[in-house]
């Protein structure tokens, strides 16, 4: 097994799992229905990333690059998530507004309230 498909794995089996770090939530593509994915979930980039442009309100979310449990591929303004801004709270829809990192293993998108 190549490393990348090491890499691959461990994001939907560790990272994304929601035993461990991830949680679940609903992934609608654009122009498809929505699916439940795993998930991390920073919902605080602004304050670990001062230097970015980042709202107060904008939430970070790694997405493991899966078919299964994650998407494989992503349509900045036009996909859409539903997610708790706080941890355990009700969720809201987020729009994804941009690809901020993708490897084989996961994509980084930044998310921002619709409303």
């Amino acid at each position: 097994m190549a490393f990348a498909d090491v890499v691959k794995a461990d994001a939907v089996a560790v990272f994304a799992n929601p035993d461990e770090f991830g949680e679940s939530l609903s992934y609608t593509p654009d122009g498809g229905p929505a699916a439940t994915v795993r998930c991390v979930v920073d919902r605080k980039p602004a304050e670990r990333h001062p230097s970015r442009d980042f709202k107060s309100s904008d939430l970070v979310l790694s997405v493991p690059n899966d078919a299964t449990d994650g998407v494989t591929t992503v349509a900045p303004g036009k996909d859409t998530v539903a997610v708790a801004p706080i941890l355990g709270g009700s969720t809201k829809t987020y729009r994804v507004i941009e690809i901020l990192n993708q490897d084989p293993g996961m994509w980084e998108i930044l998310c921002r309230s619709s409303g």
